[in-house]
């Protein structure tokens, strides 16, 4: 997967997103993003269901830094590259 990501300009991708979970799993909570990042998704969109609305990366990993979001909390990650 990471050849196909890596390789293909303007490919979109939408992967469920638990930051807690992975947190619990002894993994960096920010590592999913920043994965995509890291293999040229340059446009990150979190598709919030709770807030009822699409947020931009950066408010969302200010909140999951500060732990302002509950255990419970997931997400849709649409990444796109550009």
């Amino acid at each position: 997967m990471k050849r196909v990501l890596r390789d293909n300009e303007g490919l979109s991708l939408c992967v469920e997103w638990n930051p807690a979970c992975m947190k619990n799993a002894g993994l960096d909570a920010l590592a999913l993003p920043a994965y995509l990042q890291d293999l040229g998704s340059r446009l990150i969109w979190v598709l919030d269901d709770d807030a009822r609305r699409m947020r931009p990366l950066d408010e969302v990993r200010e909140l999951v830094r500060r732990i302002r979001i509950p255990d419970n909390w997931y997400v849709n990650l649409w990444a796109r590259r550009v």
